[in-house]
């Protein structure tokens, strides 16, 4: 076997060599092309800024991680005369000498030329692709391995559409500055409208300073229009070439705007036929496409982008009161405010018929709500009255007790009036004792009136509409009702209370009712034990909003089993108890927006808190 190792290690060999070849070869395929747009003007100089945006984006577009794109701009096009642009080669030279280029896009007629007067010294073998160059300007090289993507402006075709949208005008403002390339293009144009002469006047501003065409421009005659063929250079020499240079013009115009460049449009053009940037920008993505694939520029012809059909902004329509059936055929009309039925039409039908249903839905709940109300007016009655009842009850149950505290009032009130019969036999009388036993008698009535007085008040059947309660106060009268029937069973009570007195929304007396069940509970609980009997009714105020009343006992407790359900209907842990009493008090703390538990306490006894929201303090 030791003769097969050799073999091996050469086939391990092999494939390493092989795999290295192939990762190589794999990187040169995946080396992305260097692509270098040239532009003849300043990239946010309009409309060039939209061409390089739009061109831009439709390459990355186009060749994800596959181009490496180089920008660069000659702006030697903006000045007069001849301009060295030697330094601008050397600077492209110095960037490229060592990062051969796969493709040179130039942008407008300049860079094109710059690029052909360069050729052999800077990009002698690199394809040559020429875009936006307006036919007329464009001269083909000697050189094959050159292809371009033209435009073609038909100016008169441009002017006689004014004058179809605007029948009644008489004079166009055309809008050019004083470089020699707009110099080119004011002969273009004069000889291509030569024969509206006769019909309307025009108005060039390249003889004039940027100021001055804004004076112009806001005094134009009536019936006149303007056309804004390209603004570079004024006559003062001064770049206008900023993108606010347009809005200027539009805010100062008292005529509409036509143009040729779509770049402006939606901007304050009123619009006609244009050039459209997103066209020449795909048909020079294609070409770029099929060059940096292998196809040779001479084997692709030239494309000529014309001008599109007519588009119409609608906004400028309105602002300048041209109608639409002045427009020409196949005209497209953008930006338009749609109508409200035209905007809404289904959503006017779909609420219309959700309205329907809904009125329905409405009647339907309106009329459930009816029952519902009526039902929830009867509850509250069955409440009331079963709340009254349970008071009746209670009061009955503590009938002795109290029927034992009203005796003491009345014994002393009767040996009072003895005391005084005996006074009175006397002569003289003792007036100084009469009037001390008079105060006692006065007083004893007024204990008992109390007695009777807090004992109607909690047997009260009228329904009072809730109002703020003091929490000391209800529960003094809980303890004026209770104290007789706690000293019977040597019961102590306290109450643990904040120093300053808090007010909660409820009724008077349900509020009584409440704390004096959880007390009767929590006497009951203690009668039959040994040990210390206490009761604590206790306030502690939780937050700003709500207070926790505890009634806390000594007795038995409550049983584990009863502990969760104890405060359901007909659950008691009483041998005769009708288990309504807890029931109705939850009920009625629910009823205020409160919240009720009870508890055992760790050293023996039951604890019932309840929390309700608070009114206000008292100051």
């Amino acid at each position: 076997m030791s003769f097969l190792a050799p073999a091996f290690r050469i086939l391990a060999g092999q494939a390493m060599l092989a795999l290295l070849f192939f990762a190589a070869s794999g990187e040169a395929i995946a080396a992305p092309k260097r692509v270098l747009l040239l532009y003849s003007f300043g990239l946010d100089a309009p409309p060039w800024g939209e061409y390089s945006k739009q061109l831009r984006s439709e390459l990355f577009k186009k060749f994800p991680n596959e181009v490496d794109l180089f920008e660069a701009t000659l702006e030697t096009a903006r000045f007069p005369g001849d301009v060295d642009d030697g330094p601008f080669a050397d600077y492209l030279a110095a960037l490229f000498s060592k990062r051969p280029l796969d493709l040179v896009i130039t942008v407008a007629v300049p860079a094109a030329l710059f690029v052909q007067r360069q050729r052999q010294r800077l990009f002698v073998n690199t394809p040559h692709l020429i875009a936006r160059s307006e036919q007329r300007r464009y001269v083909r090289s000697s050189d094959s391995n050159e292809t371009a993507v033209l435009t073609e402006i038909d100016f008169l075709a441009i002017m006689q559409s004014i004058l179809h949208v605007l029948p009644t005008t008489e004079h166009i403002a055309i809008v050019l500055g004083a470089s020699p390339l707009e110099r080119y293009w004011k002969e273009q144009i004069q000889g291509e409208v030569e024969p509206l002469k006769g019909r309307v006047a025009f108005t060039w501003f390249n003889d004039l300073s940027f100021e001055d065409m804004l004076k112009t421009i806001s005094r134009l005659p009536p019936k006149s229009a303007v056309f804004f063929a390209t603004l570079a250079v004024d006559a003062n020499g001064v770049p206008q070439m900023d993108p606010k240079v347009f809005s200027r013009f539009r805010d100062a115009s008292n005529a509409p705007i036509f143009g040729y460049e779509d770049s402006s449009f939606g901007s304050g053009l009123v619009g006609g036929p244009m050039l459209s940037i997103s066209e020449i920008s795909r048909n020079v993505v294609d070409a770029t496409a099929r060059i940096v694939s292998g196809a040779a520029p001479s084997g692709l012809p030239a494309t000529v982008v014309g001008l599109a059909a007519p588009r119409y902004d609608w906004r400028e329509l309105q602002r300048w009161g041209i109608q639409e059936t002045n427009l020409p055929a196949r005209s497209r009309i953008d930006f338009r405010e749609p109508s409200f039925w035209s905007q809404h039409r289904w959503t006017v039908i779909g609420i219309t018929f959700a309205v329907l249903v809904q009125t329905l839905m409405i009647s339907a709940l309106l009329f459930e709500r009816f029952r519902r109300r009526r039902a929830e007016a009867a509850s509250r009655k069955r409440l009331f009255e079963l709340a009254q009842m349970n008071r009746s009850l209670t009061v009955s149950a503590m009938s002795s007790s109290i029927a034992h505290e009203l005796n003491q009032p009345l014994g002393a009130i009767l040996n009072n009036a003895g005391a005084a019969e005996v006074l009175l036999s006397k002569s003289p009388p003792d007036i100084d004792q009469l009037k001390e036993i008079i105060a006692d008698i006065r007083k004893d009535d007024e204990r008992a009136g109390e007695i009777i007085g807090h004992l109607r008040g909690f047997l009260r059947t009228d329904d009072v509409p809730p109002g703020e309660v003091s929490i000391s106060r209800a529960i003094e009268d809980v303890f004026n009702i209770i104290e007789p029937e706690a000293g019977k069973h040597g019961i102590s009570i306290e109450h643990d209370q904040l120093s300053q007195p808090l007010f909660v929304r409820a009724d008077r007396v349900h509020l009584q009712q409440v704390l004096l069940n959880l007390a009767l509970n929590g006497l009951d609980a203690m009668k039959d034990i040994s040990s210390s009997r206490l009761m604590v009714f206790r306030t502690t105020q939780i937050d700003e909003a709500s207070v926790e009343i505890a009634v806390l006992d000594t007795g038995t407790g409550i049983p584990k089993d009863k502990l969760k359900e104890i405060f359901d209907s007909f659950v008691t842990t009483k041998q005769h108890g009708t288990g309504l009493g807890l029931s109705i008090a939850r009920t009625i703390v629910e009823m205020y927006g409160g919240r009720i538990w009870a508890e055992n306490r760790d050293h023996g006894g039951a604890a019932f808190r309840l929390v309700l929201p608070l009114v206000r303090f008292a100051a």
